[in-house]
């Protein structure tokens, strides 16, 4: 799953029993891949707003899992996503200093 997530653009055949074979191109809608986050799941319904479930690799090895769901606009789910994974980061060097 990771190596599909990660790209900005992927390329699928995809198998139906009633239509058949076709050839789908998934383009990631995840602005966060170029700031060192994995894209997970980004979307927009209208009960849950805008969302976006994406990981990030901290440099000794711990992965962070951010979740926003209902952002008030679409843009908002990523700098949301951003400002977490900073605020989680210094959480972490905390509690890392501490032991």
């Amino acid at each position: 799953l990771r190596s599909i997530v990660n790209k900005e653009e992927y390329e699928a055949v995809v198998y139906h029993e009633e239509s058949g074979k076709r050839d789908i191109v998934w383009v990631n809608t995840n602005i966060l891949l170029k700031e060192g986050f994995d894209g997970i799941k980004t979307g927009i319904t209208k009960p849950a707003g805008a969302c976006l479930a994406s990981r990030y690799q901290i440099n000794s090895g711990v992965s962070l899992i951010f979740v926003v769901l209902g952002a008030e606009a679409p843009e908002l789910r990523f700098s949301e996503t951003f400002a977490l994974k900073e605020w989680a980061k210094k959480q972490l060097e905390y509690v890392l200093q501490m032991r």
